[in-house]
């Protein structure tokens, strides 16, 4: 055989090759090659960084749970005894977080005529009564909820709220004072 031979048969290899790879079937293949060099390298890397025993452990563990949530998903005894507590969970966040009962009126529209002020200071109120009235975090007792410094923090607060309600930092040419302010709590910030 020439070597003009060779190159044409090799050449008829190369392109049969490229036809078939271009077919569903090939396109398959490659993207199951892709997928599972892309695993291989992932647990390679996990196997550097963490060891074989590790890679074994945290393998197990892994597989242990998917079967537990598949068991979850595809169990109907188990998938239904997870949706009852679900069911009863959402209740309980309804009926803490929701004031329902007989006392509780919901304004769901803009009232035809404007109300007094005295008016919407009793309905803060008595939206305030309507839920279990809770003073815990006057005495630190809301992890990482709120921040109260004490009345004479909150009096500061206050005066600030009053003063600058309807300031927009983003117009420092109209708000001078709130810009200096940001500016002076991010150096603050920066320095701690």
């Amino acid at each position: 055989m020439s070597l003009v031979q060779r190159a044409q048969q090799s050449r008829a290899g190369l392109q049969n090759a490229a036809k078939g790879l271009l077919t569903l079937s090939g396109v398959k293949t490659i993207l199951f090659y892709y997928v599972l060099s892309r695993y291989f390298l992932k647990a390679y890397r996990h196997v550097i960084a963490t060891g074989m025993k590790q890679s074994v452990t945290d393998t197990w563990k892994w597989a242990t749970l998917n079967v537990i949530l598949l068991s979850i998903r595809f169990v109907p005894s188990a998938r239904r005894k997870v949706e009852l507590e679900m069911a009863r969970v959402r209740s309980d966040i309804r009926a803490k977080l929701i004031p329902q009962g007989p006392r509780v009126v919901r304004h769901l529209s803009l009232p035809p005529d404007g109300k007094s002020v005295d008016w919407i200071v009793g309905e803060m109120q008595r939206m305030d009564d309507e839920s279990e009235k809770t003073d815990a975090w006057k005495d630190g007792k809301v992890s990482g909820a709120i921040y109260h410094g004490g009345d004479d923090v909150q009096a500061v607060i206050m005066a600030a709220m009053e003063r600058y309600c309807v300031s927009n930092p983003l117009h420092p040419d109209v708000f001078p004072a709130v810009r200096k302010m940001e500016a002076e709590v991010v150096a603050m910030c920066l320095r701690m």
